[in-house]
């Protein structure tokens, strides 16, 4: 699992990636094969610069590629790039899959510097913050609990359902999409209730939580992670508002949205005894 911020080094150069944490993806931004550089990885937390492991038959893929060589452009390009404050928070400002590590660095001074920076709260800020959004997670916890799941009225009316969608979907920056109703047996609805507990469809918005606050609620429900991601400085500036909410409200009203297919946003609906809701 990639870590830190990614290097790629060979015999005359070291790159690294933007944007994220992973040294594939690094490589198919910066269209070169990486079968070609040895791997590094700079932990930015504890200041520490760590070569990716290589078995025996990686290292005779590699072996024309000297490690001192390229454990010396590794530090270089670590040192022209990462050895301030604002180095580091110009590459971590974009991978927020890395917030997580925040409340372990170990550099008082940078630890600071990067919590209000990200968060937009000092740490103790931050620490009240938190302890507030959780109180509204918590509610929503309990509001998630009232859901009469998969039952929606016999009567369903789509200008309703047209409005949470349009809301969603431009909260989240997306085009509007023409609505697609199927329905669904109680069966097949339940099955689709356990896809929807792993479904990654709206998973772009999720890095936005630090990894306390991810932890925090990730039992609980995923729309209260986003309550507790919503008042950070990053992610309100992304989303002024709560993306997931008009969604959850969908859900509230016993239906199953699946998101965007076909440039359809396509909502299944569930029978109710065996009788397809009228929708009007």
């Amino acid at each position: 699992m990639c870590a830190g911020i990614p290097i790629l080094v060979n015999n005359k150069k070291a790159v690294y990636g933007k944007g994220t944490n992973s040294h594939s993806t690094t490589a198919k931004n910066l269209k070169v094969d990486q079968d070609k550089y040895r791997k590094y990885e700079f932990y930015w937390w504890k200041n520490e610069l760590i070569q990716v492991h290589y078995d025996r038959v990686a290292q005779d893929i590699l072996k024309d590629i000297q490690s001192t060589t390229s454990e010396k452009f590794a530090k270089e390009l670590v040192k022209k790039q990462f050895s301030t404050s604002l180095g580091i928070y110009k590459w971590l400002k974009d991978v927020p899959d890395e917030w997580h590590e925040l409340p372990n660095v170990k550099n008082k001074k940078l630890k600071e510097y990067l919590f209000k920076k990200i968060t937009g709260y000092t740490q103790k800020e931050n620490q009240l913050m938190f302890q507030k959004a959780k109180k509204k997670a918590d509610l929503f916890v309990k509001r998630v609990g009232k859901v009469k799941w998969f039952k929606p009225q016999p009567v369903i009316n789509k200008k309703d359902i047209q409005l949470r969608v349009e809301l969603s979907l431009g909260l989240f920056h997306l085009p509007k999409a023409q609505l697609e109703f199927k329905y669904l047996s109680w069966g097949a609805a339940w099955d689709a209730a356990w896809d929807a507990a792993r479904d990654a469809a709206w998973g772009a918005a999720w890095g936005a939580a630090w990894g306390a606050a991810r932890d925090a609620a990730r039992d609980a429900a995923w729309g209260a992670e986003a309550i507790i991601a919503e008042d950070l400085k990053e992610y309100k500036k992304k989303y002024p508002q709560n993306p997931f909410m008009p969604l959850f409200e969908l859900w509230e009203m016993g239906l199953y949205p699946i998101g965007i297919v076909n440039k359809k946003f396509l909502i299944y609906v569930p029978l109710i005894n065996n009788k397809k809701p009228e929708i009007i």
